[in-house]
């Protein structure tokens, strides 16, 4: 019903201005109308007396005047609106000459003449006429119009168009109806569409669910909207987008950072998020190493084969990591003029017309790191008259601090994940991986080698006459020699083998992929990379020859699980040692025995 209101409001102005029309367009048209009958009336009686000279010149010769002015036929009203009366007054007689459409209302219109009642101008009781008199010699001459029959054709006139023009009006209305159905009601239908989507989007916005694309991106263009509404609701939807689009992307971003175990994996996510909204050109991260106070490339990415050095970056330098402040420079020459990390940049010339950001990277307590961000000139995608750039460029700040804030705390729990998982699978003393790794690893080797149908070698070793250590230089040289053991154990193997501290002067290798001759040759390197140990690089001086004595066993020739294979490899060990130590035994091969459940459990 709302489209009705325009109609409405146009027929009613429309019909107030066709008032105010007719009425001046009626007092126009009858004073027009009247001066011209007026003129006309008055050439008439002009043109009856040259008749009148005329007809006197035939009395003159004695014609036949009987019809004169009939047969003249000079002029005749052909409307009531127009009259006609002559009249000759002498002393002899009075004669009517011409008497043409004489109003009734003077049946006696001699009569007013003759007591000479008439005047240049009538004037009549109810104002009906208007009277024209002439005198010209003995004639008396009258004209008049009727008023009434001239205001009746102008009304009649005006009523004529009035009609014509009512007419055309409520075909205006009609079709301003029409159009305005389309530019009003349904428009207000569509905005209220508007409005439950906007308070829907709204509400995710509040509760910081996901905001679909569609949800935001329906067609405006080919609503019947106003060219005014439809631009104010593309920008504020273009507005709501952009903010949206971040929502959604930061949820996206945080939902699954958190579910990564690695470093690399963090910060690699951090830059596929960040270059949805940004065009980076290069991105590096750097970690710091407290116990060295050193920055540790974790994460580097280039499109100008761009390197940071990390071995020249000091924390000390860098402003932004003491002041936990972003720092962003719009060139090279500001960049320069920071003094931090100019020299360790390579190919300076790649920088230039370029925006450098160096953010902080937050810990738990303290900065952890820093990442240097590297991206093209950044255009506001916000209307001009809401955002500046450097209001946008202050935004931007803000929301990039907290994208390396969260990668930063999620690094940080990863570091901290990844000392508690050590500290599980390590001996605190040696930093070998300690039992409870060796028997999950050996495990886990048996079933992959009995898919694989590949060997394992198991090697166990005890330190000779090592109480003696303890109880003659005291436990802390009984420390360093197992430190010296440890270290020596790990720079005799490959990196695939698996070396850890068994129990207090014995240690385990797993040997994967090894067979027994293998596995014989690898021990006796070990056992004499130990009988050759140089003390004085473990801090050991006056101390006993330090040995060690092997035993060996072999998967699947010894046994099919972890237990019955460091068993065999400690009952060759104990053979080792009763025979002189300071040697490598393979352990023999015997039959299974399934029912020997009276074993002594080496684990307890």
């Amino acid at each position: 019903m709302k489209a009705i209101y325009p109609a409405i409001y146009a027929f009613t102005i429309s019909i107030m201005i066709l008032i105010v029309g007719s009425s001046i367009g009626y007092k126009l048209l009858y004073e027009d109308l009247l001066n011209f009958h007026k003129i006309s009336l008055e050439n008439h009686l002009k043109d009856y007396i040259n008749l009148i000279k005329i007809y006197e010149q035939y009395i003159q010769k004695n014609q036949n005047i009987q019809n004169f002015f009939k047969e003249e036929n000079y002029y005749q009203p052909q409307t009531d609106m127009e009259f006609i009366y002559i009249q000759k007054n002498n002393t002899k007689d009075t004669t009517i000459i011409v008497s043409h459409n004489l109003p009734d209302s003077y049946e006696f219109f001699d009569t007013i003449i003759k007591n000479k009642i008439l005047s240049q101008e009538l004037k009549i009781k109810d104002s009906k006429y208007f009277i024209k008199i002439i005198y010209f010699r003995e004639y008396v001459l009258v004209g008049g119009m009727n008023l009434d029959s001239i205001h009746s054709f102008v009304i009649r006139s005006i009523m004529s168009v009035n009609f014509i023009v009512i007419i055309f009006i409520i075909l205006i209305s009609v079709v301003t109806y029409y159009i305005s159905k389309n530019q009003l009601e349904i428009p207000f239908k569509n905005l209220t569409i508007l409005e439950e989507k906007i308070k829907h989007i709204i509400i995710k916005l509040i509760h910081n669910q996901m905001i679909q694309p569609q949800e935001i991106f329906f067609s405006i263009k080919d609503k019947p909207f106003p060219p005014l509404i439809k631009e104010i609701l593309l920008k504020n939807l273009k507005i709501l987008t952009i903010f949206s689009n971040s929502t959604n992307i930061f949820i996206n971003f945080s939902k699954q950072i958190f579910t990564f175990d690695h470093k690399e994996q963090v910060y690699k996510k951090l830059h596929s998020t960040l270059n949805q909204f940004l065009d980076i050109l290069h991105i590096t991260i750097l970690e710091l190493n407290f116990s060295t106070n050193r920055f540790e490339k974790i994460y580097e990415s280039s499109k100008l084969n761009l390197q940071i050095k990390n071995e020249a970056c000091v924390p000390s330098e860098c402003i932004a990591f003491r002041t936990n402040q972003i720092e962003l420079y719009k060139n090279l020459s500001e960049f320069e003029s920071s003094y931090i990390f100019t020299k360790h940049i390579s190919e300076e010339e790649k920088l230039q017309d370029k925006i450098i950001i160096i953010f902080p990277i937050a810990g738990i307590s303290k900065v952890s790191g820093i990442g240097i961000l590297i991206t093209d000139t950044i255009d506001v995608n916000l209307p001009k008259d809401l955002i500046t750039q450097e209001q946008y460029l202050e935004l931007l700040k803000n929301q990039l601090q907290i994208y390396f804030n969260i990668a930063g705390i999620v690094s940080n729990n990863i570091s901290i994940l990844e000392t508690y998982k050590n500290m599980a699978i390590t001996d605190p003393l040696t930093n070998l991986y300690n039992r409870r790794y060796l028997i999950e690893t050996l495990t886990t080797l048996i079933y992959i080698s009995e898919r694989s149908n590949s060997k394992i070698a198991i090697l166990m070793i005890d330190i000779d006459n090592f109480k003696n250590f303890n109880d003659e230089y005291g436990h802390e040289t009984g420390d360093e020699v197992l430190k010296a053991i440890a270290k020596t154990l790990k720079m005799s193997i490959r990196r695939s083998d698996i070396v850890g501290r068994f129990g207090g002067e014995e240690f385990i290798i797993i040997l994967p992929n090894t067979n027994k001759e293998q596995a014989y040759l690898v021990a006796e390197k070990i056992r004499k990379n130990v009988e050759d140990l140089d003390y004085n690089n473990f801090n050991l001086k006056n101390i006993p020859k330090i040995t060690i004595s092997i035993g060996l066993s072999i998967y699947p020739m010894h046994g099919y699980s972890h237990y019955h294979l460091i068993r065999k490899a400690d009952e060759a060990l104990y053979q080792a040692k009763k025979t002189g130590k300071n040697k490598t035994i393979i352990a023999e091969i015997l039959p299974y025995d399934s029912t020997e459940n009276n074993q002594k459990d080496i684990f307890e």
